[in-house]
């Protein structure tokens, strides 16, 4: 597979940190999001680039698999694999997603086919990014983050952080981030992106942000529809085996259908902030138990969120060793992850399952973490 060096390329320095070189027009939701990072041409640490359009695949529909016919070796990891098929060759990898095949070198992704680009960034960005920044003593974290106050406070954990960052972006804070910051070992954070993440179940939590969020009135209309469904499913009670389906399904049939949106489109009063320092962490822990903020340490919230990215991730370092690439080990992680929260006070914040969360118990644990912040 062959770039196709004739097309335009834009350059990103994602962080301060990271040079990406993006082919313009392979991956349009990638680039709005990371806009705000456009820079003048450097030494690029990745570039991505379209190769050819039609990748030599086949098609399996009762299996529900895509293989591709390439010079690479098969390579069957110890755990399922988030694509179809994974291949490893000298120095490089490639990974079969849907139509697409995406071409893996330590500087360049070459996608043929077709391009998902929450696939490529989630998938691919992401760690790549991890692996050149890990041994520089700084890395991307699945996170939130905002200014409030004068203080830095970051949210971690798998469920809850946009419901949090959404409550204290609504009593006047600042944005750092919603998904994923950057992170180096001073414990400066510093934005991702500018862009929420946001489903039926913030509307739920946040109905008076649909205004700001969907101005047109028609359009306004048919997200209200679809959140009855979602109320609907969160009132039911009793813990029976048709209670619960039906639970289910009601609270899922729209879910993950929101909006990817500006932090400014729900809030046009809040600022963006420069890179800083964080002062304060809390990693949410799904509980029911009655103490709701408890004092931890750097190493132990870095032990579990290192674990699960590990989990989600893991397979691309795998692939990168199989390769011979130079690759990322988990202890290293760990230790960058660690040291960068030294710098902060570290708690642990209990909050209720997803399903089971109100607007009540996301108001009482944003007056904990501001009355813990002081």
């Amino acid at each position: 597979m062959t770039g196709n060096d004739t097309k335009s390329f834009h350059s990103y320095r994602l962080g301060n940190m990271f040079n990406v070189h993006l082919q313009d027009g392979i991956c349009p939701e990638l680039q709005e999001k990371i806009e705000h990072c456009r820079a003048d041409a450097e030494p690029a640490h990745l570039t991505i680039a379209k190769g050819d359009s039609r990748p030599n695949m086949f098609h399996y529909p009762q299996q529900k698999l895509h293989f591709v016919d390439d010079d690479f070796f098969p390579v069957v990891v110890a755990w399922p694999p988030v694509a179809d098929e994974l291949l490893v060759s000298d120095g490089r990898y490639e990974v079969v997603w849907q139509d697409g095949v995406y071409e893996i070198s330590p500087s360049k992704v070459i996608i043929s086919g077709g391009v998902v680009d929450s696939f490529l960034e989630h998938q691919v960005l992401r760690p790549l990014i991890n692996s050149a920044l890990v041994p520089q003593g700084a890395l991307l974290v699945h996170g939130g983050a905002v200014r409030i106050d004068g203080k830095v406070i970051l949210i971690l954990g798998e469920s809850g952080k946009t419901s949090i960052i959404l409550g204290l972006m609504a009593q006047g804070a600042d944005y750092l981030g919603d998904e994923h910051v950057f992170l180096d070992t001073k414990g400066v954070c510093t934005t991702y992106t500018p862009y929420l993440d946001m489903d039926d179940r913030h509307f739920v939590l946040f109905p008076e942000l649909l205004d700001t969020c969907y101005p047109d009135r028609h359009e306004r209309s048919k997200v209200e529809r679809r959140l009855s469904f979602f109320r609907m499913g969160g009132n039911l009670r009793g813990g029976n085996f048709l209670s619960r389906q039906l639970r289910e399904l009601l609270t899922t049939r729209s879910y993950f259908k929101g909006l990817t949106c500006r932090f400014d489109r729900p809030f046009p009063q809040v600022k963006m902030c420069e890179p800083t320092p964080i002062t304060h962490v809390f990693h949410l822990e799904a509980s029911q138990k009655k103490e709701n903020v408890f004092p931890t340490t750097a190493m132990d919230i870095a032990r579990v969120e290192t674990a699960s990215t590990w989990i989600h991730q893991g397979y691309n370092y795998q692939m990168a060793r199989l390769a011979g690439m130079p690759h990322l080990e988990l202890p290293m992680m760990e230790q960058v992850f660690a040291e960068a929260l030294s710098h902060a006070e570290c708690n642990r914040l209990r909050v209720r399952l997803r399903q089971q969360r109100t607007k009540e118990d996301v108001d009482r644990r944003i007056d904990e973490i501001i009355r813990t912040i002081g």
